[in-house]
């Protein structure tokens, strides 16, 4: 298990814990961004699913580069966006990182935003 599974599974065992030792006001919430990764699959039409976000960008990253979880699917999702969220509606985020699978060293590796996705924004959060 790597490092990041590991300090994974303590920050949700954290959270869990957390969210039952606590009431939040409902007025209350977070300001600070989070980070959404989201995988796609392309075939004519395309295919996404938001698997999850963090708190910190360069978490999200290392998740997406190394498969943690198997978001790639075994082939399945060839691309993947990290975006930046912020509580607000339609998000848009200029500053969005693309990934790719490379089926030889099985990993994703940053792109640039393919272009029959220019015109699609608010993967992770619509």
């Amino acid at each position: 298990m790597s490092v990041l599974n590991q300090e994974f599974n303590l920050i949700v065992n954290e959270v869990r814990n957390e969210m039952e030792n606590e009431e939040m006001n409902p007025g209350e919430f977070k300001k600070d961004p989070i980070y959404t990764i989201t995988t796609i699959r392309y075939s004519g039409n395309y295919d996404s699913r938001c698997v999850g976000f963090f708190h910190e960008k360069e978490w999200a990253i290392q998740a997406v580069k190394e498969n943690l979880g198997d978001i790639n699917e075994d082939g399945y999702y060839r691309y993947c966006v990290i975006e930046e969220v912020r509580p607000s509606i339609y998000q848009y985020d200029d500053n969005a990182m693309w990934f790719t699978w490379n089926n030889s060293k099985h990993e994703y590796e940053q792109c640039e935003k393919p272009e029959k996705f220019r015109n699609t924004c608010g993967w992770g959060i619509g």
